[in-house]
């Protein structure tokens, strides 16, 4: 940011920049050859977008000094080319075409030009924030805005509208911004002190964006400026340039410096520090033939669609994760599955685009890249997240923070490099081919560590299944979706995530997030959990991990850091922080291990499990890298330049230059001070700096005859002036681009020191080591915190063997059993809480489930799939006892849906996850829910559909809730013991026992006679909650629509229908009966 006192004192035109006064008649002669009595049509130059155009014309203007006669022709096409299209910033900063009259007698500024250049220079849903001075300003439909989601003001103006904040608080409204879902670009000026020190003291300052910032791309507590003047970063290749310098124009507009940033440089990291992977998720669509212009990948069935390639990338936790998706559904699982913070579109360049041989910029648009899609995947996006397509005038943006963007990438480039390509921009394509080099390395680390530390491996690089993907509980979108283990209609409050989260550190809630993706599925590693959370809740360790989590808390989001170093964003005082964090919680966790020496408290001995954990903080290779980093433990630097020039530490080379010229310029000051105290005959006169400006000589009103004619007054009171002289002017933009200079390299030499640290692989396994240490350690804890709550026990798992598994006849003596159990989420919601029930089904069997609407039949059917996922993650249950199966995927069907768009209507959304469901290859040793199969068809299909769907999961030995409104699907399951029944009934029982189904419906009780039994009508329900055995009688459609408000004369009559319709499906069935007693 620039100096104050450098500033220079000129007019200043309608954006703030000061305008400059020609005094060279060639400079008044050349820039008179831009006037716009030129403004004819121009032969042999092309109408050219403004950026182009500004870009070649304020460059001709910045050599103005070289120009010779024979460029300017070349200027005066430029120039008319320009004003052919002088009416385009209405469509670049406006996002509107320009109303008839709006665009005369209106004359951009430099500095209005260099903006409109900027803005073109980058994506237009991409939010540009161009620093003037100490404010920082927003252009046209940005500013509108901006204005409407952070509440600053408007202001209307020609040729467009702004608005603007101080520079000091350019962090807070990045990350506000960015957390709302936008992409936002910052244009950087450059050092007024730098500019000064090059003899430029006048003309337009350079702006460039140097990087683009979003959800998925601004890691968490990111600093966006640096503190130097131009703010810019490493990797000067993916700058975003618009390096125009025009006589004509300076910059005076400044604010009150006043304000704070953020975060603040120096003040403790937050708590409450996001706790999301804020994973991007790039899809590849170019195979689908969406943008040749065929809708083949829309008609054709699921199975033989071309696979869409997704890649998800988090630059948080540095994971990089493939898919091949086929089908909406498989693409549901991904976002269901994983916190997906941007949508990006890659699109391959067209064959007749790429012969064009025009360099079109190729991130233009945003909905029209969803577009490129698939109708099927396109949907499932906008229907699973909140796509957020850019500044909008109506907001239609607000409330919605999933960004989606495109990209079009040449034809034969391969993924990763279009991704790197998107990710130039944003200054992170070197990180993810770093990470995509590293990338199997870092599969097999996790690995090994679920082995360990019990975390769930995620997917192999390569997308393909893997024995650790194998050990996780699958877990589709639908089925998370049904059991709102990430989303509910509540909100988080309402998910089976904020029941569980009481983490206190971000690491600690993105890896219990990520356990709930994933739940374990060998017996050996949950039980290991099981142990360390009876440890915890019987507070075996007197705290210590309590003190250990706080310890890393205290620090901030220690993860985040981490990445950071990859990412060469990490501050000097967050690496001294982390290293800080790691000594402390190394002392802690050897003082816990201590115990296990002591032969007297071997009851208090840490399990395994935790004793790995601990290891892990405080081992051998710990230990050396404290002692590695030991002068940066002692460091108290804050900032780069204090790090590398405190004493005891070697300068780098870089900085020696600039810091021999920044001592120069001091002693050169201090030489200065002496004269004067001579010349004023002052021994005790020392600088002052009032008001912003240093090295001021406040000399008293008697002294001031002796004052030189040279020195210039810049303040002055009744009793003392302040003076400049000519050598104090010179030294102090002297000094003040030294330092500038010196911070700039002080800051390379830091990035070069990330850059150091990455390389060195120990450190880094080190440190990701702890951190996950940690993350499992404070995920332990949540989940030690759920199971000791009044009510909850700690379910016994059973193994499902294997001839269970392959068997298609014999019966399972592995039985799901829950007593008492209540429905977590519902219990802690309801205002008098869950009835509780009980549940007892054999493995490979089948609750048959009828009973009334609104009786608990759904909620039932969650408690028991919420159940085993609480278990497999190790938790307990809310229940008396519990004993549960460990399967290896769930697999739900429920609820409605349907699309008219798309041409798929409720039951066609039904079977087709049901289709899903039954191709499970995990099918014989899985859990599944089926919730009113059928119902969107006529009563005879859905019945035969979901008659036959019950008979295939039974043969496949799925361990199966099934629950239907179809009551007669219950009739060959139902054993009925008859005193003296003959032969061919009890061999019927038999058969049906062999088969482990179980007929249960939810119970109720009518409360009392009817006055109008005798006319059809039914007596009043009153639900009970509890499943009881046997088929329900009715499913009482009638009493819910009472209930719901339906007109009398609507009811009676359907109650009347009703009991016809039953009576004579009853006499039927005994005609059946009898019928079958005869043949047999």
């Amino acid at each position: 940011m620039p100096s104050t006192p450098l500033d220079s004192a000129q007019p200043a035109d309608s954006c703030g920049e000061p305008t400059q006064t020609l005094t060279s008649a060639k400079q008044t002669h050349s820039l008179d050859r831009f006037s716009p009595v030129h403004d004819t049509p121009c032969e042999h130059v092309q109408p050219n977008t403004v950026a182009r155009v500004s870009d070649e014309l304020l460059e001709m203007l910045a050599e103005d000094r070289r120009i010779n006669l024979k460029h300017h022709l070349v200027v005066d096409k430029l120039f008319k080319a320009y004003l052919l299209e002088k009416k385009n910033f209405a469509n670049v900063l406006c996002c509107r075409s320009a109303v008839k009259g709006e665009t005369e007698g209106v004359s951009l500024t430099p500095l209005e030009q260099q903006v409109v250049a900027l803005k073109e220079s980058i994506s237009p849903h991409v939010i540009l924030m161009v620093a003037c001075g100490y404010r920082v300003k927003f252009y046209g439909s940005d500013s509108r805005a901006v204005s409407r989601r952070v509440g600053i003001m408007c202001i209307p103006g020609q040729p467009f509208e702004y608005s603007s904040f101080p520079y000091t608080r350019v962090d807070l409204y990045v990350h506000r911004l960015v957390a709302m879902g936008y992409h936002v670009g910052f244009a950087d000026q450059e050092s007024a002190a730098m500019r000064a020190a090059d003899g430029l003291k006048s003309g337009l300052f350079t702006r460039s964006v140097s990087q683009l910032y979003s959800r998925g791309t601004l890691l968490p507590t990111e600093r966006v400026t640096n503190g130097g003047g131009n703010g810019c970063g490493p990797g000067d290749a993916s700058k975003v340039p618009a390096e125009e310098s025009c006589a004509g124009a300076g910059e005076a507009e400044e604010g009150d410096g006043t304000g704070f940033s953020w975060p603040p440089p120096h003040a403790p990291p937050s708590s409450d520090a996001g706790a999301s992977e804020l994973f991007l998720c790039f899809i590849d669509a170019g195979c689908c033939g969406r943008m040749r212009g065929t809708n083949d990948a829309d008609d054709a069935p699921t199975a033989a669609r071309p696979p869409l390639s997704v890649v998800l990338v988090s630059f948080v936790t540095q994971r990089c994760l493939r898919f091949d998706v086929r089908g909406a559904l498989e693409l549901e699982d991904v976002t269901q599955r994983y916190d997906i913070a941007e949508v990006i579109v890659l699109a391959a360049e067209s064959p007749s685009r790429a012969r064009g041989g025009r360099d079109v910029p190729l991130q233009r648009t945003t909905a029209c890249f969803l577009k490129a899609l698939p109708k099927v995947y396109a949907t499932a996006l906008r229907q699973g997240l909140p796509l957020n397509f850019g500044p909008t005038a109506n907001g239609e943006e607000d409330g919605k923070n999933v960004s989606v963007s495109g990209y079009v990438y040449a034809a034969g480039q391969s993924i990763d490099a279009a991704i790197e390509a998107y990710l130039k921009p944003y200054r992170l394509d070197q990180v993810y081919r770093s990470l995509c080099a590293r990338g199997s390395s870092t599969e097999e680390a996790l690995r090994e560590n679920e082995e360990g530390a019990a975390a769930a491996a995620p997917p192999a690089h390569d997308g393909a299944s893997t024995d650790a993907r194998l050990r996780c509980l699958h877990l589709p979108g639908p089925t998370l979706r049904a059991l709102d283990v990430f989303h509910s209609s509540v909100g988080l409050r309402g998910s089976l995530v904020g029941l569980l989260d009481h983490s206190v550190t971000p690491c600690g809630s993105r890896c219990l997030r990520r356990w709930l993706a994933a739940p374990l599925c060998e017996r050996a590693s949950i039980v290991a959990r099981q142990e360390v959370l009876a440890y915890l809740m019987a507070c075996k360790d007197d705290g210590q991990i309590e003190d250990l989590l706080h310890e890393c808390a205290r620090q901030g989001d220690v993860e985040a850091v981490v990445s950071k170093l990859y990412a060469e964003r990490c501050q000097v005082v967050e690496f001294v922080r982390l290293l800080r964090m790691v000594r402390s919680v190394s002392v802690l966790a050897a003082q816990l291990c201590d115990r296990e020496g002591d032969a007297g408290l071997s009851s208090s001995r840490p399990p395994p499990l935790l004793t790995q954990l601990l290891a892990s903080v405080h081992g051998p290779a710990v230990a050396r890298l404290l002692e590695r980093h030991a002068a940066l433990l002692r460091t108290t630097a804050t900032t780069p330049l204090e790090y590398f020039t405190e004493g005891g530490r070697a300068v780098p080379d870089a900085l020696l230059p600039h810091l021999k010229a920044r001592q120069k310029a001091e002693a050169a000051l201090q030489a200065e001070l002496e004269a004067a105290r001579k010349v004023l005959g002052l021994p005790g006169l020392e600088y002052r700096a009032i008001c912003g400006t240093p090295f001021l000589l406040d000399v008293p009103a008697c002294k001031c005859a002796r004052v030189p004619s040279d020195w210039v007054v810049q303040t002055r009171t009744k009793t003392n002036v302040r003076y400049h002289t000519p050598i104090i002017t010179e030294q102090h933009i002297a000094l003040t681009a030294a330092t500038e200079r010196l911070s700039l390299a002080a800051t390379a030499a830091w990035w070069q020191h990330q850059r150091d640290t990455v390389a060195d692989v120990e450190v880094m396994r080190v440190l990701t080591g702890v951190v996950e240490a940690i993350a499992s350690l404070d995920a332990l804890r949540s989940l030690a915190l759920v199971s000791q709550q009044p009510g909850y026990v700690m379910p016994a798992l059973v193994a499902l063997p294997e001839c269970a598994r392959q068997s298609t006849s014999a019966s399972s003596p592995v039985v799901l059993t829950i007593r008492q159990g209540r429905h977590p989420i519902l219990d802690r919601l309801l205002p008098h809480g869950y009835v509780s029930c009980d549940v007892q089904l054999r493995a490979g069997g089948a609750w048959l489930l009828t009973g009334p609407n609104m009786g608990g039949k759904s909620a039932l059917m969650r408690m028991v799939g919420t159940f085993v996922v609480l278990a497999q993650i190790g938790c307990g249950v809310p229940a008396d006892a519990a004993e549960l199966p460990v399967f290896e995927g769930i697999y739900c069907r429920m609820g409605a849906s349907d699309s008219i768009l798309e041409g798929a209507s409720t039951f066609l959304s039904e079977m087709d996850e049901t289709s899903r469901i039954l191709r499970a290859p995990q099918l014989p040793h899985s859990l599944v829910l089926m919730d009113e199969l059928g119902r969107g068809t006529s009563s005879f299909d859905g019945a035969a559909v979901a008659a036959a769907t019950l008979e295939y999961l039974l043969d496949r030995r799925a361990t199966t809730v099934f629950v239907t409104h179809y009551c007669y699907l219950c009739d060959p399951y139902v054993a009925q013991r008859i005193t003296g029944s003959g032969e061919n009934e009890e061999r019927r029982m038999d058969a049906d026992e062999a088969r482990d189904v179980t007929c249960y419906y939810m119970g109720f009780k009518e409360s009392g006679p009817n006055p109008l039994a005798g006319h059809g009508m039914k007596p009043p329900l009153v639900f009970t909650y509890k499943p009881c055995r046997g088929v329900t009688p009715s499913s009482f459609g009638v009493a819910i629509g009472r209930e719901a408000g339906l007109p009398s004369g609507v009811t009676d009559t359907a109650s009347r229908l009703s009991a016809e319709a039953e009576q004579q499906h009853r006499v039927k069935q005994d005609l059946y009966e009898v019928r079958r007693f005869l043949s047999s």
